[in-house]
């Protein structure tokens, strides 16, 4: 009875440190990525905007639309575009990119971001440090698409 009464103290202990441990990871996590494109390059937000033209660049999107996504446009203008893509459990994930222009600078920077809003679970939490390695890779991926893209458009 003892050893049962341990075990069962033992696991309430340590989840109850797994959860407060958890709580130290924020709950708003922003992965961005960055590349430069020629300073004659200011159309490359047009492949952004553009949902149908996502396969081109888009390396999630390569195969088509994934199934069960919404992708609204929530802002836009010259330099920026955010939209917000929502799946099917109801997640929603910001998508923005940025136009930076640097007065006399040789080149544009385009930088695309993506937002997370984590809920309170651990495991979401947790799960979160490994956003980087995914998505990152994802991000960089596209950002080179869209550079190689622009560099054949004539």
């Amino acid at each position: 009875m003892r050893i049962i009464k341990l075990a069962l103290l033992s696991f309430l202990f340590f989840g109850v440190l797994f959860f407060l441990m958890a709580q130290l990871v924020p709950s708003e996590v922003r992965i961005s990525k960055a590349i430069n494109f020629a300073p004659n390059d200011t159309a490359i937000l047009k492949k952004v905007r553009d949902t149908a033209m996502w396969p081109s660049w888009h390396p999630a999107y390569a195969n088509g639309s994934p199934a069960k996504q919404k992708v609204s446009l929530r802002t836009q203008n010259d330099s920026v575009v955010i939209m917000d893509i929502t799946h099917a459990s109801g997640k929603s994930v910001s998508n923005g990119w940025e136009l930076h222009r640097f007065g006399a600078a040789d080149s544009l920077t385009l930088q695309w971001y993506m937002d997370f809003k984590l809920s309170p679970l651990p495991w979401h939490r947790f799960s979160s440090l490994f956003y980087e390695g995914t998505y990152g890779r994802m991000m960089e991926q596209g950002l080179r698409n869209l550079k190689a893209g622009q560099q054949q458009a004539p």
